[in-house]
């Protein structure tokens, strides 16, 4: 899934060959991300879980009743346009946004989000620092254990996301981090 500000529709195309691609049209999107079939927003269900996805959620004050009232079906609304991560549960519905792992503004790192998702329920959602090399690996190499905490030295993970993340971390609009191709491989 992806919050918008893709820039060009190639990105999702690479995607789309690792995994199932649901994207929004963000501000820095043009009419070939559109063509590609990304909306203003979408709804949809998740293995029982009822997720939204909006690129621009207006002001951070007021955010979770603006939210609440355009999806008022949604457990889990997932946004972006700030760059700036976020995971708040308000009256029964989580927002969610992963910030960016190329554009991170006035954020220490570029990061991205992880969502577990089983049996119609989310059963963890992780904001992820991405732009340290050495944490990039350390996040490959090491299983999660209960609380989203990771082993050091255990046996190398299924790489999932990480390895999504290693192929498309430099924007080819701006750049701003090296690609890893090195440690990429396809999503199981």
């Amino acid at each position: 899934m992806h919050a918008g500000d893709v820039c060009t529709a190639d990105v999702l195309d690479e995607l789309a060959a690792y995994a199932p691609v649901r994207a929004v049209r963000g501000n820095n999107d043009g009419p070939d991300v559109a063509a590609w079939g990304a909306p203003d927003a979408l709804s949809l269900d998740l293995g029982g879980l009822g997720v939204a996805m909006i690129h621009d959620s207006g002001q951070a004050a007021g955010r979770p009743a603006w939210l609440r009232r355009r999806f008022p079906a949604a457990d889990l609304v997932i946004f972006g346009h700030s760059h700036i991560p976020l995971d708040h549960t308000e009256q029964g519905q989580r927002i969610f946004n992963p910030g960016s792992p190329t554009d991170r503004r006035r954020q220490p790192h570029g990061t991205l989000g992880l969502l577990d998702v089983a049996d119609g329920h989310l059963i963890r959602a992780q904001i992820v620092a991405v732009t340290d090399v050495a944490g990039l690996h350390q996040l490959r190499s090491t299983p999660l254990l209960a609380g989203g905490q990771r082993k050091r030295g255990a046996p190398a993970a299924t790489p999932g996301p990480l390895a999504w993340f290693s192929r498309f971390a430099d924007n080819p609009r701006k750049g701003l981090l090296p690609r890893l191709s090195r440690l990429s491989t396809p999503w199981p």
